[in-house]
């Protein structure tokens, strides 16, 4: 039977939401964004528990597989839901779909256990206080784990291999957007009531079985609260577990619909939506419900925000990425007398002050930088999107587009939120360690943007100047090369000026007059000859400001040639216009940048130099996205036909 299985050579059709194609963007963005949000909220839970030692008890022991559990759920379903939401190929391997149901039912059926399994540790929390740290001492922790991970791989191994028996006949279109059982036994083309009757027993093992244990646990955990004559005491125990019992009655209460009904009975539309919600709703909601209603996550995440991941994250960024430099540097500050054993501005931090002398505008600015930061993260997702989504849009030119989007999310997100948080906090106090971070990573993509504007240029004077040769010049290998140069460009000279910049002693002057820790206000800063330090700046500008700024120029002077020889108005129109919206990007962004980096320290306006930082970190990112819509008809095109397909509107 095994080897007649036609289906095991060209693999499935996962016809998933094909059928409503006006829901399949929308979906696509809101699991996409739910998925993002899954990693970053269970992958928090798990460090959080690592790194602090009030939270190494058992209940956060299991914690941290529950996440790292749904952190693996997730990910073996919902990158292959995306790919078939985003494309028309809905295609999966026999292989990937094999992979896909051993993998997802191993990880389904450990929750089922470990979420009774973390029921019994709050049952004995509550109801068995003083026995608590010898009943669930470390040996029998893990004895319980592992009988969780085990029991889920042998209900796999069982399940699916008989699943996988089953001859399909040919049937190849699986009504679902994940190969799971209950939709291959629905597929089979011979009697399956043995399987049926498998899946049965094996969804009351690991459904009904769990779920009646975690009923009684808190059955009992109810009764024992009850008996506590004090308000705040009983408020407190059912505190302990509220958290628990909402993600038992999510998890089960929709898995249970899905497995405890016969297959013939199931509705197709019920199912997906259903399997939609415990595979993609469920993994985002248990770290999200752990942290809001739990004093103890809250109080660990403060901590390690406020002061210990970034004491970790100073140190290790300092001292790494200047290895290479310490010995020569060290033996010249010995020789000018001014080596120091510590440095306290690396103790105490920096005090941004920022528009500190402006009170009257702190929140004007706030609001403001607030919705241009929205507007910014909403504009280049929106360009992100689009040109991905958009095949007509799979050219060189927006694949650099791509990744100038990209930088501008990371840019700003390097800058922004700590801009906000000064703006609104009197202290405006910034850590060692958060300065470092924030001098590296805003370097590093502003020196990325400069390179990555001078390759778009090259871009553009090739598909002007030699058009009929532009598919061949700019190809795939071509155009990654090309970013990668940009990206590394970035990361080598962030590397050199910025641990130049932090072995410059500063005696004691922690007072950044800026909002951003940033090279020349740092330069600024230090007590000593910044000679060598102003020379590298200037330097590094010339080969990251005014060479790229030239290979432009000279681009456009070629592109202006070209086209001023179309005789056609119309075709000098779009000639210049597909090259407008980039120059427009140029000089916005290489004007604020050039009269911040090419004057001299001593001679800037503290006045001047923050209003223009302010208009080349906030602005010009907002600008970029709006510059290639409102001017560019491709991509005005492509929005209106996806949000065409979303509202089912045909746009003429």
């Amino acid at each position: 039977m095994w080897w007649t299985n036609d289906s095991t050579l060209p693999g499935f059709i996962l016809v998933g939401f094909s059928d409503r194609p006006q829901l399949e963007l929308v979906l696509f963005g809101i699991i996409f964004f739910l998925y993002l949000m899954t990693l970053l909220g269970n992958t928090t839970i798990i460090l959080v528990s690592l790194l602090d030692s009030k939270l190494h008890t058992p209940m956060y022991f299991f914690l941290s597989h529950l996440s790292f559990l749904d952190l693996c759920f997730t990910s073996s379903i919902v990158p292959q839901l995306l790919v078939n939401l985003g494309g028309s190929d809905k295609s999966i391997t026999y292989g990937g779909c094999v992979v896909q149901l051993y993998v997802s039912l191993a990880l389904g059926s450990t929750e089922c256990v470990l979420l009774a399994v973390m029921s019994y540790d709050r049952y004995i929390a509550v109801c068995r206080p003083l026995h608590y740290a010898f009943a669930m001492r470390p040996g029998l922790c893990h004895i319980l784990a592992s009988v969780a991970w085990l029991s889920g791989v042998a209900t796999t191994l069982i399940q699916s291999t008989l699943t996988l028996q089953l001859p399909f006949c040919g049937h190849r279109q699986v009504d679902h957007f994940f190969c799971e059982v209950p939709v291959l036994i629905k597929l089979a083309c011979v009697d399956t009531t043995f399987n049926q009757a498998e899946l049965f027993v094996a969804s009351v093992l690991f459904l009904v079985v769990p779920l009646s244990l975690i009923l009684i646990s808190y059955w009992r955990i109810a009764l024992a609260v009850l008996k506590i004559k004090s308000a705040i005491g009983r408020h407190k125990a059912f505190g302990t577990c509220s958290s628990h019992l909402m993600v038992v009655i999510i998890f089960y209460g929709t898995i249970i619909f899905m497995y405890l009904q016969p297959v013939k009975s199931r509705s197709k539309d019920q199912g997906k939506f259903v399997s939609l919600f415990y595979t993609v709703m469920t993994p985002i909601l248990n770290p999200l419900i752990y942290t809001l209603r739990n004093k103890e996550v809250k109080a660990a995440l403060k901590k390690i925000l406020g002061g210990t991941l970034t004491y970790i994250l100073s140190h290790l960024t300092l001292y790494n990425m200047s290895s290479f430099y310490c010995n020569s540097l060290w033996e010249h500050t010995l020789h000018m007398g001014m080596a120091r054993s510590t440095n306290e501005t690396r103790l105490t931090g920096f005090v941004l002050l920022g528009f500190s002398d402006y009170p009257q505008l702190r929140k004007v600015l706030f609001v403001v930088i607030l919705i241009l930061y929205l507007l910014t993260i909403f504009g280049n997702t929106t360009i992100i999107l689009v040109s991905r989504l958009e095949s007509k849009l799979h050219t060189p030119m927006y694949f650099f587009l791509f990744h100038l989007s990209f930088l501008d999310i990371c840019f700003t997100s390097s800058v922004i939120p700590q801009l906000l948080v000064n703006l609104w906090d009197p202290m405006k106090n910034i850590t060692y360690g958060g300065c470092v971070v924030q001098l590296y990573v805003s370097l590093a993509l502003g020196s990325t943007e400069c390179v990555l504007l001078a390759v778009m240029s090259y871009d553009r004077y090739i598909a002007i100047c030699r058009p009929l040769h532009y598919t061949v010049i700019m190809h795939p290998h071509l155009c990654m090369a090309l970013a990668s140069l940009a990206w590394l460009s970035g990361v080598v000279t962030t590397l050199v000026q910025s641990t130049l910049t932090l072995q410059l002693p500063f005696c004691g002057h922690h007072q950044v007059d800026h909002f951003i820790c940033e090279v020349p206000v740092l330069i600024k800063l230090a007590c000593v000859d910044t000679t060598f330090n102003e020379a590298e700046l200037f330097v590094a500008s010339i080969i990251f400001l005014i060479v790229p700024v030239s290979i432009i120029l000279v681009s456009y002077g070629y592109i202006a040639q070209a086209v001023l020889r179309i005789k056609s108005a119309s075709g000098r129109k779009k000639a210049f216009g597909t090259c407008s919206s980039h120059l427009m990007v140029v000089i916005i962004f290489y004007g604020t940048i050039i009269f911040m980096y090419l004057q001299p320290a001593k001679s800037r306006s503290k006045d001047q130099g923050k209003f223009v930082s302010l208009f080349y970190t906030v602005v010009t990112p907002m600008l970029n996205p709006l510059i290639y819509t409102l001017r560019n008809k491709e991509v005005k095109w492509a929005l209106r036909k996806v949000l065409g397909k979303i509202l089912g509107i045909k746009f003429t």
